[in-house]
């Protein structure tokens, strides 16, 4: 359900039950708030339907988490250099994206239908697939995340820009968002995604689609898929 308690003055384990772990599926499991003392092993992790969930790595009072889900109305949107994430979120200071991750292995994060989780900060730059599926308080996403090949995110109604994903994003080759009504910015270095085949966007009606274009110039013509006929209508 929740963290271990652990005495006062006592050091916290170090050892992992399982240290060659290298995937791990959390489903439907109704009490679980945080999930901790992942093997660093780690390179694929699906969560799926755990309604009270709050933190995947880290809490509020670790290094990793500066930004806390107990006080999401303090981002700000603030203008950033790049166009497409000139609705980004602004986050406290202290935030950074530290290589030394406790996942440092990890490939590919599903996250679905994960009720509670609001903030998903620094993620692992080891990352080549972000899944995030009907998140509906989810409001932050951050990491620099060069290796990424693979976003989608559908159905997370509360988040308003993917500004804080950062990285030269050479390596994204799928790019699906939909139905998130509030997204109004990419990744922030969203115009060097120069392995793009497929692009998808339906549903988000903040998005500014001629910002898109002027990214993607001639390029657009040579996509194996690009959807955008919907991307910034209401869905009906």
């Amino acid at each position: 359900t929740c963290r271990a308690q652990v005495k006062r003055g006592a050091k916290p384990a170090r050892d992992h039950l399982l240290p060659h772990l290298t995937a791990l599926t959390v489903c439907s499991c109704k009490s679980v708030t945080e999930l901790f003392s992942l093997p660093a092993s780690l390179e694929y992790i699906d969560i799926i339907n755990c309604p009270i969930l709050e933190f995947i790595w880290g809490k509020k009072d670790t290094e990793l988490d500066s930004v806390h889900a107990e006080q999401p109305d303090a981002f700000m949107l603030m203008e950033h250099g790049n166009d497409l994430a000139s609705t980004s979120v602004s986050v406290p200071e202290q935030l950074t994206y530290s290589r030394n991750h406790p996942l440092p292995c990890l490939k590919r994060l599903i996250i679905d239908s994960c009720d509670k989780l609001v903030n998903l900060v620094s993620l692992p730059p080891s990352l080549e697939s972000l899944c995030i599926l009907e998140c509906q308080e989810l409001r932050f996403i951050s990491g620099q995340l060069d290796a990424l090949a693979k976003l989608v995110i559908a159905c997370c109604d509360k988040l308003e820009s993917l500004g804080f994903i950062i990285g030269d994003l050479s390596s994204l080759e799928i790019l699906r968002l939909s139905h998130c009504k509030r997204l109004a910015s990419l990744p922030s270095d969203f115009g060097s995604c120069s392995a793009l085949r497929s692009l998808s966007i339906e549903y988000c009606p903040a998005i500014n689609t001629k910002l898109i274009y002027q990214h993607l110039q001639q390029r657009i013509n040579d996509l194996e898929e690009c959807n955008l006929s919907h991307a910034s209508y209401r869905d009906p």
